[in-house]
C-alpha cells in the first residue's frame, strides 16, 4: 500500500517539477524578449516621441508613428502581464511541488516505520521459535530417556519373570 502511494507521489512530483521547469524557462524568455524591447525603447528614448509629436509633418505619418508607439506598449504592457500570470502560476506550482515533496517524505517515513516494524517482528518470531525449538528438542531427549527407560524396566521385567517364573503362583 505504501509503495503505490510513493510510486504515485513520486509520479506526481516529477509531474509537478516538470511543469515548474517548463514555467521557469518561458518566464526567462518572456524577461529576455522584454528586456529587449525596454533597452530598444529607452535608446530611442521620449525625446524621439516628443519629437515627432512637434514636428507634426504629415498628419497621416504621425497617425501611425502614434499607433505604433501604442501599438509597442501595449505589447508591452500584454507581455508584462503574461510574464506576471506565469510568475502567479510559478509560486503556485511552487508551493504545490513543497506540499508533494513533504507528503513523500512522509511517505517514506511511514515506509520505513513499517520495515522496522515488519524486522523486529521477524527477529521475535525467530527467537520464538528458536526456543520453541529448543523447549521441543528438550521434551524429544526427554520422551527418548523415558522410552529407552521403559524398555530397560520391560527388559529387566521379563528377566525377573523369568527366574521367578516357577515362583509365581
Amino acid at each position: 500500500k505504501t509503495k503505490t502511494k510513493l510510486s504515485t507521489s513520486l509520479k506526481s512530483l516529477n509531474k509537478t517539477e516538470g511543469r515548474q521547469d517548463a514555467l521557469r524557462r518561458q518566464i526567462q524568455t518572456q524577461q529576455k524578449i522584454l528586456g529587449e524591447s525596454i533597452s530598444s525603447a529607452y535608446q530611442l528614448g521620449r525625446e524621439q516621441y516628443l519629437k515627432m509629436l512637434l514636428n507634426q509633418e504629415n498628419p497621416n505619418t504621425l497617425n501611425r508613428n502614434i499607433n505604433y508607439y501604442h501599438y509597442m506598449t501595449a505589447a508591452r504592457m500584454s507581455e508584462i502581464k503574461a510574464m506576471r500570470r506565469n510568475i502567479i502560476r510559478l509560486n503556485a506550482i511552487s508551493a504545490q511541488y513543497k506540499t508533494q515533496a513533504r507528503q513523500l517524505q512522509n511517505i517514506k517515513a511511514v515506509q520505513e516505520s513499517q520495515t522496522q516494524t515488519l524486522l523486529q517482528q521477524k527477529y521475535h518470531r525467530r527467537h520464538l521459535l528458536n526456543t520453541l525449538n529448543a523447549n521441543l528438542n528438550t521434551k524429544q531427549a526427554r520422551l527418548n530417556q523415558l522410552v529407552s527407560n521403559k524398555q530397560n524396566l520391560e527388559n529387566v521385567f521379563k528377566e525377573l519373570k523369568s527366574h521367578f517364573y516357577f515362583f509365581v503362583p
